[in-house]
């Protein structure tokens, strides 16, 4: 899969992120989790695990998107935040942050 890897994000300099599949599904759906160091500026200072689905969308040109649902609400934010695969990382649509993979 595109995203499995290891990320920053600028929003927390100093933490990394790494997405990891996992052998299960949902329809077209999979599976996967988000690991952090919680090291980064402005976290919690302990690792933390993220669960998260992966899939690609078509949209009605045909063009396929590779899209990743993260579930943030242990962390204390939302329980749906997506991002899709732009050029070198994750970008979110929510707020156009963006995660280069490292």
């Amino acid at each position: 899969g595109i995203f499995v890897g290891t990320y920053t994000d600028a929003n927390h300099p100093g933490g990394s992120y790494k997405v990891i599949l996992e052998d299960r599904y949902s329809g077209e759906k999979r599976y996967a989790k988000i690991e952090g160091t919680g090291k980064g500026k402005g976290e919690q200072g302990f690792p933390f695990s993220l669960p998260c689905k992966v899939s690609k969308e078509v949209d009605k040109g045909g063009l396929t998107t590779d899209r990743i649902d993260i579930d943030f609400s242990s962390t204390g934010g939302p329980t749906s935040f997506v991002g899709v695969w732009d050029k070198d990382g994750i970008t979110f649509l929510a707020d156009k942050n963006h995660w280069p993979k490292q």
